[in-house]
């Protein structure tokens, strides 16, 4: 009765922990940048792709596209957006 006892205290005790630990997608505030403090506009959402969350930005100098994406699991990626011709996506 006591090992029944002790493995189930264990085993919420587990179960407690790595539920305290899941972020659930959403950004901490640390993560969070004000739009003014940065170089980029965020145009759009694009939702998520497998495990990475994407989003469409313009470079606010040089007016170039790109996707930049974050996950839970990975720091993130980024990619400058082409258009059909094959050439960089630029607005200025």
């Amino acid at each position: 009765m006591k090992k029944k006892i002790i493995s189930l205290s264990l085993l919420c005790i587990l179960s407690i922990s790595m539920i305290g630990c899941m972020n659930n997608g959403e950004a901490t505030q640390s993560e969070q940048v004000k739009e003014s403090d940065s170089n980029f506009i965020k145009v759009r959402d694009l939702g998520w792709t497998d495990d990475i969350y994407m989003c469409e930005y313009i470079d606010k100098e040089t007016g170039v596209h790109y996707y930049i994406g974050k996950s839970n699991l990975y720091k993130g990626c980024m990619s400058p957006v082409y258009d059909s011709n094959g050439k960089v996506k630029v607005d200025k």
